[in-house]
């Protein structure tokens, strides 16, 4: 048998989401991030890939991802010594 692998949703914190999940069964939240320029190689095609969770900026464009515009995460200072 297939062992769920758990996430944690953005929006409310269920901790109780399945990884293949589109949304979130508590609160419907879409629980896959993504850049959100349509215009981006990462969104060619009919597909969007889809990006870490923690990741604030596409890597490739530089456009926030859709769970920075959504406000479900906010980018990190790093100190610097």
């Amino acid at each position: 048998m297939e062992e769920k692998i758990k996430m944690v949703c953005p929006n409310c914190g269920n901790p109780e989401c399945d990884e293949r999940d589109t949304h979130c069964f508590n609160c419907g939240a879409y629980l896959k991030n993504h850049c959100t320029n349509e215009h981006c190689a990462l969104n060619s095609g009919s597909e969007e890939i889809e990006l870490p969770p923690f990741m604030c900026y596409c890597p490739e464009c530089g456009e926030e991802t859709f769970f920075t515009k959504q406000g479900y995460i906010t980018p990190q200072v790093f100190e610097t010594e």
